[in-house]
């Protein structure tokens, strides 16, 4: 039977101990311009002199914090604010990291901070290179509810015998774009999942309905396009096809962002992984934050594409590792507590044994709740007690 094309990725073939993760590697010592309050180990990141580098740190860790400070010193240093550009997975995140950013530059002058989510990111790059992408340059971005919207206006025009409304239509529909949604963030496109169906053996139920699931792919990808609307998946997918195919295009776009910075890598798709970095191909720079204990979307598969990451150069270069060693949140009693739920995970990338709390007092108290509402309410209870206090 064909393998799943939602696991066609070389990276998340690899597994535990295959690839072990490379040692932190020495980098240049902190400059006297590095803003104070930071660690030996956050002034040594801010100031690298160039070429790919991780930054691994915990909750707390001032791994964000370190990236501000990186572009601040690159600016200082004489780089225009344009040509840096600091990606994160959310508009919300991408929000309160601007802010930051303004707040460390100070009264320095800027046309613009490019700090973006990546999808924000990628519909900037497609439009500016509309031609190249072979895309309408007033292309709209669709939310799901838009797409749900199209699809429930054109329901009579899908086929649904193996999926039945049962009275909800819009729940179906749904979950047919959520579905369509994982694919592409694995880099999955529809004739590839129809090209995976029509393999599957004939005569099976599963059979069937994987493939009625991919002409709804292939007609969900029809609508947008007809409407002139490109759903988040679909900016990732052309910008690294962009990117791929257009070494010309690439170049420029080095040319442009000279540095990119990204926080939070465990929450990046593989597909806005290979986005990233593709956009440092050509010169190299890409710093990137990540903590693959807190992973959201993939917990499971981000400890490999890390170590994927780490063994394939960028710019001709092999990727650096800067661990950050203290959390400046957690008090000691926490972080232990911490590690001891998460040591028993398989294949999560291994934490410096030095790493320590920030020292102020804490405690920890267990609680066994009935369900995550239970628990959110529980919580909710005792900050309400402990404001009163």
């Amino acid at each position: 039977m064909p393998a799943s094309p939602g696991a066609i990725t070389p990276e998340d073939r690899l597994r535990r101990g295959d690839d072990p993760l490379p040692a932190a590697t020495p980098v240049d010592p902190p400059s006297p311009d590095v803003p104070a309050g930071l660690t030996a180990d956050q002034a040594r990141a801010v100031t690298h002199r160039g070429g790919p580098l991780l930054i691994l740190g915990g909750a707390g860790s001032g791994r964000t914090q370190t990236l501000v400070a990186r572009f601040a010193h690159l600016v200082a240093d004489g780089t225009a604010p344009e040509a840096i550009l600091l990606l994160t997975r959310t508009s919300s995140a991408a929000d309160g990291l601007r802010a930051r950013v303004e707040d460390a530059l100070g009264d320095r002058p800027f046309e613009e901070l490019p700090v973006l989510p990546i999808h924000a990111m990628c519909a900037r790059l497609l439009r500016d290179e509309a031609l190249e992408a072979g895309i309408d340059p007033f292309a709209v971005t669709a939310s799901p509810a838009d797409r749900l919207a199209l699809l429930l206006d054109r329901v009579d025009d899908l086929v649904l015998r193996r999926h039945d409304l049962r009275g909800r239509p819009a729940a179906v529909l749904g979950g047919v774009i959520a579905r369509i949604d994982r694919l592409k963030e694995a880099g999955v496109r529809a004739r590839a999942f129809a090209e995976w169906a029509a393999a599957l053996p004939d005569g099976e139920e599963r059979t069937e309905r994987e493939r009625e699931f991919a002409g709804l792919f292939q007609a969900h990808d029809r609508l947008l396009l007809g409407q002139g609307l490109l759903d988040f998946g679909e900016l990732v997918l052309r910008t690294q096809e962009l990117l791929e195919q257009r070494p010309h295009v690439r170049a420029r776009v080095a040319g442009r962002w000279r540095h990119v910075l990204v926080d939070d890598l465990e929450d990046a798709t593989p597909a806005q992984a290979r986005v990233l970095t593709l956009l440092a191909a050509d010169h190299g720079d890409l710093m990137a934050t990540a903590d693959d204990d807190q992973a959201i979307g993939e917990p499971r598969a981000i400890a490999p594409r890390l170590r994927a990451l780490l063994q394939t150069p960028i710019g001709g270069r092999r990727v650096d590792v800067v661990r950050l060693e203290r959390s400046m949140r957690c008090p000691d009693r926490v972080l232990t507590a911490a590690e001891a739920v998460v040591a028993p995970i398989e294949d999560r990338l291994a934490e410096s044994p030095d790493r320590v709390g920030s020292g102020a007092p804490g405690d920890v108290r267990l609680w066994r709740c009935a369900s995550e509402r239970a628990q959110a309410q529980g919580v909710a209870a005792a900050i309400e007690r402990l404001v009163r206090e």
